[in-house]
């Protein structure tokens, strides 16, 4: 489907890499902006924002290409909306997110939720005179444009075939997000967004409105806010996804260590910190990342040590995190997990010193959080 296409070019074709566009390059960026007067300023304000990450030849490459694209999208058919399901709310799912971010107290009041992850498209007339507006508005943009009708297309299958009284998104990261903020307000839905995981200073993530926003604490409103995103939207709460409810579960392990991609000198580096919180007399047990890490070399690192490589298949997130003391990590959001959990946080370092010290420059929020950290554990008596 060029859709998903489109969606894996978008990702490998992302620009620069977080860390290599310093934080104070980035703020002085957005600063230039003027106050955004609309929802569709705000987009342009984010597009432009992420544009500038990206890169001159990248977004000029994406600009070239966009118009024969809309062309394509703006003749193709629609597809039929399916008038079978009513509901009060929608949640539109991308990649592999859960529901479960989707916090208790706004499922409570959509009695009606359904999930939704298809990418069926439908186009009005008014919505063709919407998109020619923003052509009209930003005709060298067509990147921007083209992003915004394929977006308004698969909001149009849903608004006709649920009927709903709101969409629910977690889509902060899109520059068409406040764009769609305005389009969904002009067809009498609320557009509301949830966040999904862990946020640092990113410009990726400027200017945008919803009429509603929900985050996991109040640092992330100011993460929010000297980003340029509009004030009034945010609102906490905890989602199940970090906050895992009343479950028995037996306390064995001292420390569990949350592998992401470490490999090679990096990974043996981990090993042999955890041997010597193992020889302070500490149960010890290391999580692998799902896709990234390399079994084989974890096993030839831990080799005789006592130390358990847990089955990611075999035991849930929830009670690897339930059945720990602490729970180690350099940045992952297992951290807010065990947070959320009243588990002990204890980020690592020593094992990336470079990536730890940009960490606080990019203002992760365990710095905020914790005070707890491997070297504190590594030179206690």
């Amino acid at each position: 489907m060029l859709n998903e296409l489109l969606r894996k070019l978008a990702k490998r074709f992302a620009g620069k890499p977080l860390f290599e566009y310093p934080v104070v390059k980035q703020k002085a960026y957005i600063d230039i902006f003027r106050e955004p007067r609309s929802n569709i300023e705000r987009s342009f304000c984010q597009y432009k924002a992420q544009m500038k990450l990206k890169g001159f030849w990248i977004g000029l490459a994406m600009t070239l290409v966009s118009p024969f694209l809309l062309l394509w999208y703006l003749i193709k058919p629609s597809q039929k909306p399916c008038k079978e399901k009513m509901a009060e709310a929608v949640f539109i799912m991308d990649g592999n997110v859960s529901d479960n971010v989707i916090p208790l107290c706004l499922r409570d009041e959509f009695e009606k939720l359904e999930l939704y992850h298809y990418e069926n498209n439908l186009l009005k007339w008014t919505d063709r005179k919407y998109i020619f507006r923003l052509w009209l508005k930003y005709p060298f943009s067509w990147h921007f444009v083209l992003k915004s009708a394929i977006k308004i297309m698969r909001y149009r299958w849903v608004i006709e075939s649920y009927s709903p009284k709101a969409l629910i998104v977690h889509n902060e990261f899109s520059f068409t997000s406040s764009m769609l903020t305005d389009y969904c307000n002009k067809n009498g839905i609320e557009l509301i967004n949830v966040m999904h995981g862990e946020k640092l200073f990113n410009m990726r993530d400027s200017f945008f409105k919803f009429n509603r926003c929900y985050i996991w604490n109040e640092f992330y409103k100011e993460l929010f806010e000297e980003l340029r995103a509009d004030p009034s939207q945010f609102i906490v709460a905890v989602p199940p996804s970090l906050m895992f409810g009343k479950k028995e579960v037996l306390k064995s392990v001292d420390y569990t260590y949350y592998l992401q991609a470490q490999k090679g000198e990096n990974l043996k580096f981990i090993v042999e910190m955890l041997v010597k919180l193992q020889e302070k007399g500490n149960n010890i047990a290391v999580r692998p990342h799902p896709r990234y890490t390399d079994i084989a070399e974890l096993k030839s690192y831990i080799a005789d040590n006592d130390i358990e490589i847990e089955s990611v298949r075999e035991m849930p997130i929830e009670v690897s995190v339930l059945r720990t003391r602490n729970v180690i990590s350099v940045y992952s959001t297992v951290l807010q997990q065990a947070y959320y959990n009243n588990v002990q946080i204890v980020v690592d370092d020593l094992s990336d010193p470079v990536l730890f010290n940009k960490l606080k420059s990019y203002k992760y929020v365990m710095f905020k959080i914790n005070d707890r950290f491997v070297s504190n554990l590594i030179n206690e008596n």
